[in-house]
């Protein structure tokens, strides 16, 4: 097993950055300001997208007494958080995890409606090599945790490159002995987990960017995001299987085309994915602002995909009981490298695959969700041999490919930085505001940005704007 303690030094940007409260969600639930942009208008705000940055934006208007009409493309609610069935079992197909509680205020928000919340580690317990055809040993381990040991330092001083490259430097003639791979594929699997892939991906805002995680570790809220998601949504006009084609903005209001309907509103929040505006899939009259079209450009949509397995018992255990990984030689295209057992929260037995970066882009655009599915069983048949009973249900999700997101969350890539992230939110003219996880600094790729970010534009048009459970 790995060695914790280096672990815990060598670990993703959401548990070593330094831990910061919700400063944001204070000062918005303090404020006593005045009324702004919204002071007089009798038209309802469009909110487009009712995805947690568009549900806690009307969330937060709806609660000071404004008209409030949401248009969402999807025949559901919830955007890139989805909790479903498969089989037996309750799984997130998207966002999954509180990335820290203690200050976080998507986890405030559920404590505040009596959702529970449980803390799950996601560390290997067992790592399968597959260029020996086996689980490697302690010595093994050992060999892994010096090499880390020996090109940290390297590793984490390279700035203004690709995390490609600076792997590439710090492991420049080591060899290709498990140490050396298993090493590198720790900090691609770390690394990875930005979605972006590694030769797109930047040294300098994964080392130094102003994101900031909270404490209190990893946790679940009991029954998924969707008990978030619903108590957001709750009393919302919300306009389902409305996908929206056109925003038009004036002196008077904004004018949307969506689903072959005509809405009209005095002001609208365009809280789409990254990707989805990427794809120009909304025609804007007038155009974006030079500006914001190139945060568009210059930012990058990640990939970040899951296979689902569930099974009628855990023969993975009693030697797994939180995760396990699956080393294949060199490179970051790894397809199907790290295993979480999702078993005490699905409320079955199941284990969760999650691959992300160039891999992911690859295997969504090469092959359909049943190959996919049926290729990260394989591994498993692979890794546990005569111990291994086949699944009962398998899901692939496929969020690089679906049309309403064009990808997981965005990432930040070379040569870029967090003044293009603050470039795509907020205002557009008079009328328009953008909202999402992308326009967040503070917490872009997560929930709590995507809903820091809705609550930042419900503010914008009215300062005492704020989000109560409730």
């Amino acid at each position: 097993m790995f060695d914790p303690a280096l672990r815990e030094l060598i670990t993703s940007r959401r548990t070593f950055l330094s831990v910061v409260g919700g400063a944001l969600l204070t000062a918005c639930r303090s404020s006593t300001g005045p009324r702004t942009l919204l002071a007089d208008s009798n038209e309802p705000v469009l909110v487009i997208g009712a995805g947690v940055a568009g549900l806690t934006a009307a969330k937060a208007l709806h609660d000071r007494g404004h008209r409030v009409v949401v248009l969402e493309a999807r025949d559901r609610i919830g955007g890139r958080t989805f909790t479903t069935r498969v089989g037996t079992a309750t799984v997130d197909l998207g966002a999954a995890w509180y990335h820290g509680v203690d200050g976080n205020p998507v986890a405030e928000f559920a404590d505040e409606l009596g959702i529970e919340r449980r803390l799950q580690e996601l560390d290997w317990e067992l790592l399968f090599d597959e260029v020996l055809g086996r689980t490697i040993g302690d010595e093994e381990w050992e060999a892994i945790a010096a090499t880390l040991a020996q090109v940290g330092g390297p590793f984490t001083r390279s700035r203004g490159v690709s995390i490609a490259e600076a792997l590439d430097r710090a492991f420049a003639d080591l060899g290709q002995g498990i140490g050396p791979r298993g090493a590198r594929f720790e900090l691609e699997a770390i690394y990875g987990s930005y979605g972006g892939p590694l030769d797109r991906l930047g040294t300098t805002a994964a080392f130094d960017g102003e994101d900031r995680s909270f404490g209190g570790g990893d946790q679940v809220p009991d029954g998924g995001y969707v008990r978030v998601v619903e108590a957001l949504a709750a009393g919302l006009d919300i306009r389902l299987g409305v996908p929206v084609e056109r925003v038009e903005q004036g002196e008077d209001g904004v004018r949307i085309v969506a689903g072959g309907r005509e809405f009209r509103g005095s002001h609208g929040i365009v809280t789409v994915p990254l990707g989805v505006l990427q794809g120009g899939a909304i025609e804007f009259d007038p155009p974006l602002s030079e500006p914001r079209r190139e945060a568009i450009e210059r930012l990058g949509m990640g990939s970040f995909e899951k296979v689902v397995a569930v099974f009628d018992e855990p023969f993975w255990r009693p030697e797994v009981v939180t995760g396990f990984g699956y080393l294949t030689g060199f490179g970051p295209d790894r397809v199907f490298p790290d295993w979480v057992d999702m078993t005490e929260f699905a409320g079955a037995p199941t284990l969760v695959c999650m691959y992300a970066g160039r891999a992911a882009e690859r295997a969504q655009a090469s092959a359909p969700a049943e190959r996919i599915a049926e290729e990260g069983v394989a591994v498993l048949r692979r890794i546990f041999g005569e111990r291994f009973r086949a699944p009962t249900a398998v899901h692939a999700t496929g969020w690089t490919v679906d049309p309403f997101a064009r990808g997981s969350y965005s990432y930040i890539p070379v040569g870029v930085d967090a003044d293009a992230q603050r470039a795509l939110g907020g205002r557009e003219g008079e009328r328009l505001l953008f909202a999402g996880e992308a326009t967040s600094v503070e917490a872009y790729q997560t929930v709590t940005g995507a809903f820091l970010s809705g609550l930042r534009e419900a503010r914008r048009l009215d300062r005492g704007a704020v989000i109560r459970a409730g």
